[in-house]
């Protein structure tokens, strides 16, 4: 008696690469149609929770400086503090059009996961300016934030491009 051993694998090679109805080729990969539509679905959620932060990231650096907790934060950096507010707020804000306006828009689809990656070593330089003014509750929100950056970076550019 012969057996047949039949894998997802060869399923899906025989689905790619033989003459098959196209109906039957979407069958066959429905399986893996719906793990990148749930991938695609987190990854947009990530985007759009980290676009929404890093809008109000600007809005706090830029336009509340005045605020006690940041005056202190300003006094303990010294003379360099100022610009590099400034330099945070153009890039996060630039940084949030650059996770989501790609993506919305279907074109230059590559900026998205370049945008991540420039986020991401944003936000490690975030940890160890929050470490320096040992601010906790921000060092912990900076970190939560760079995982998610780093996150995007991965999937759009391996696992779910856009």
């Amino acid at each position: 008696m012969i057996e047949l051993h039949v894998t997802r694998s060869t399923v899906s090679w025989a689905a790619e690469n033989l003459p098959v109805k196209p109906a039957i080729r979407s069958a066959i990969n429905t399986e893996n149609n719906h793990s990148e539509i749930k991938m695609n679905t987190a990854l947009w959620i990530i985007q759009i929770i980290l676009g929404i932060k890093l809008i109000t990231v600007s809005y706090t650096h830029g336009l509340r400086q005045s605020r006690p907790t940041m005056q202190e934060a300003i006094q303990k950096m010294g003379n360099l503090a100022q610009p590099l507010l400034y330099i945070i707020v153009v890039c996060t804000f630039i940084g949030t059009i650059g996770l989501i306006l790609p993506g919305f828009l279907g074109s230059s689809t590559w900026i998205t996961p370049v945008t991540a990656i420039i986020l991401s070593i944003m936000l490690l330089f975030s940890i160890f300016f929050h470490i320096k003014c040992r601010e906790k509750p921000k060092i912990f929100v900076s970190v939560v934030l760079f995982v998610f950056a780093a996150f995007i970076a991965y999937g759009r550019w391996v696992l779910v491009p856009l």
